[in-house]
Order: structure tokens, then sequence, then C-alpha cells
């Protein structure tokens, strides 16, 4: 039987995820993968940003305060992202064709 009560959870009524709990659960994220990410640089960014959307309590957070915090949690670890971005596509070039893949 359905209850008001399992719909405001299901919905997030009530739910409050302040910036502190996103920089914890991002955190935690970051350290636990940082091996994934050290290898595979920005591409690992939507990924981790996907994840972070379905995460089931940081679902209800603010989506642009989340994607902000991501951005500079990976910054952080991987530097500015024009220099190493440009330096991870001159690693994956294609040694066939000369693009970038």
């Amino acid at each position: 039987m359905w209850v008001d009560t399992d719909f405001e959870k299901a919905s997030g009524i009530g739910t409050t995820v302040t910036e502190d709990d996103i920089m914890n659960v991002v955190g935690s994220y970051m350290s636990a993968n940082k091996g994934r990410i050290l290898e595979d640089g920005y591409l690992a960014l939507p990924l981790t940003l996907k994840e972070m959307a379905s995460d089931p309590f940081l679902k209800w957070a603010d989506a642009k305060l989340r994607a902000e915090i991501v951005n500079k949690a990976f910054e952080g670890l991987l530097g500015p992202k024009d220099k190493q971005l440009v330096a991870l596509a001159k690693k994956k070039a294609s040694p066939y064709s000369g693009d970038i893949i």
C-alpha cells in the first residue's frame, strides 16, 4: 500500500543536501576512483557527473553546485582542463590515421 510518506521520500520532499554533503560524497568518490580518473583524465568527467547525478542522495542536490564541485575536484587532481585535454588528445591519437580518437 502506497502512503504519502513513501511518495514524499521517493520524490525528495524534505531532503536537504548541503554543499558540505556534496563535497563529502564527491571526495569519497574521487578517492575510491582515483586510479581510473588519473588514467582516463578528463575523459572520466562525464561518467563521474552521471554517477553523481544518479546517487540516491545527491540526485536531490542542486545540479549546478554538484557539477561545480565535481569540476573543481577534477581540476584539483588533474590540473587545468585545457592543458590536460591537449596532453590526453596527443596520447590517444590514432596510429593509423593521425586523427584523434
